[in-house]
């Protein structure tokens, strides 16, 4: 499965680290880039809320491999040390 971001939609909290998920290079993957906190976890969800994907990144731009999710409704959300978490929701569809 080829899978791609059709949308983002923002949905952060005041005091949050703003970040960007866009499409990956290679297929299944996503990168994202957040440029502001120095550790970051990133966790995706999927549309019942149940946690499929979770990476620490420690660069500004990071790649995540999601070619084992299905096309759908996801949220990613990232949470850095001494800031409140932000949220982007994001669709995978099959290309």
């Amino acid at each position: 499965m080829n899978l791609c971001i059709y949308a983002t939609t923002d949905v952060a909290e005041e005091g949050a680290i703003t970040f960007e998920v866009l499409p990956g290079e290679a297929p299944g993957t996503i990168t994202v880039i957040a440029p502001d906190a120095d550790e970051r976890a990133v966790t995706i969800l999927d549309g019942s809320g149940r946690q499929v994907a979770v990476d620490v990144i420690h660069d500004q731009r990071s790649t995540m491999d999601l070619g084992h999710l299905n096309a759908g409704a996801y949220v990613a959300r990232l949470q850095a040390r001494g800031a409140s978490p932000h949220a982007l929701r994001f669709f995978l569809l099959d290309r």
